[in-house]
């Protein structure tokens, strides 16, 4: 009997799924890879009020690939300014020959940009 419960609820949860409305993914409107050499992550991502972005994290690469800014010892900060059509502006590295480890970023007033 506890069969039977199963497969009529999960029939039900098809059944339902089956009668919605057609979502589409949004339409993608451009793609990029930044990095070098070794670890890169940028996890923060603001729109900036010209209608670029800025991309905050940290990096331990030299300069290569798509980064121009260079490494000061481990992990440093990394930012990268983009256009409205996500072609690169100029980036930057800050930190120290320790790991630098980045939390987070905001555009001010003047245009530029805090980091945490």
């Amino acid at each position: 009997m506890r069969v039977r419960q199963i497969v009529f609820a999960f029939g039900i949860l098809l059944a339902a799924q089956g009668h919605g409305q057609q979502i589409s993914p949004p339409r993608i409107q451009w793609q990029r890879v930044f990095g070098a050499s070794e670890r890169e992550s940028l996890p923060a991502l603001r729109q900036t009020r010209d209608g670029g972005f800025v991309l905050g994290g940290v990096s331990q690469s030299p300069p290569g690939g798509t980064k121009t800014a260079p490494n000061y010892g481990d992990y440093d900060y990394w930012i990268v300014r983009l256009d409205a059509q996500g072609d690169a502006l100029w980036d930057r590295s800050f930190g120290g020959y320790r790991p630098d480890f980045f939390g987070s970023l905001q555009e001010t007033v003047d245009g530029g940009f805090i980091l945490g």
